[in-house]
């Protein structure tokens, strides 16, 4: 523990201590001005996310904040993978595009659902009434996001969505990806005769 602020400190240049007996009491003191180190602040209890659009390839949600259902036109997809020992508890998730859209996983706000699955085809996460999630992920595990789209224009190739999580402890960690152009799909034809 104290090796970890220590090192904190000494890259931020907060302290140069002289000796082991100086760094002791510097840590001691920094402790009692700054708190308690906690996970959130440990550079070993930190997650980090990979997003990854895969296209509007699934119809799961609708537009609105409650609307856990298909309305016949395909989501924006996106498969997110959480890098953290131990892996963690997500309570919340939050969507954001450059373009106008948001989304997220609470009722309370004016933004549209963002729908949570384990796979493609799981059943979605989502609490119906809050849209509420609160689900476990073990490092290097993966789950599926769902989001309706705003007149065929939130999900254009380089659109910028950036992810917000947070987490069971408090800490919350991002993650950026931009919308690429579809793969073309490519057909070969042989003439047998």
């Amino acid at each position: 523990m104290m090796a970890r602020v220590l090192v904190l400190f000494l890259v931020f240049g907060l302290v140069a201590p002289a000796s082991a007996a100086m760094a002791a009491n510097q840590v001691a003191g920094a402790r009692a001005v700054l708190g308690q180190a906690s996970p959130v602040n440990d550079l070993a209890a930190t997650a980090s996310l990979a997003i990854i659009y895969n296209g509007k390839i699934r119809d799961r949600v609708a537009p609105g904040n409650t609307a856990l259902a298909p309305d016949g036109a395909p989501d924006g997809t996106l498969t997110v993978t959480l890098s953290a020992s131990g892996g963690r508890t997500v309570t919340a998730l939050r969507l954001d595009s450059d373009a106008p859209g948001t989304w997220d996983t609470t009722s309370a706000t004016g933004f549209w659902v963002l729908g949570v699955a384990t796979s493609l085809d799981g059943p979605l996460l989502n609490a119906p009434g809050t849209m509420e999630v609160n689900f476990s992920v073990a490092d290097g595990g993966s789950f599926v996001l769902f989001a309706a789209d705003l007149q065929l224009s939130e999900f254009l190739p380089g659109r910028t969505l950036t992810l917000t999580a947070t987490f069971s402890d408090g800490s919350t960690t991002t993650a950026v990806t931009t919308v690429s152009a579809p793969t073309p799909a490519v057909l070969t034809l042989t003439y047998n005769g």
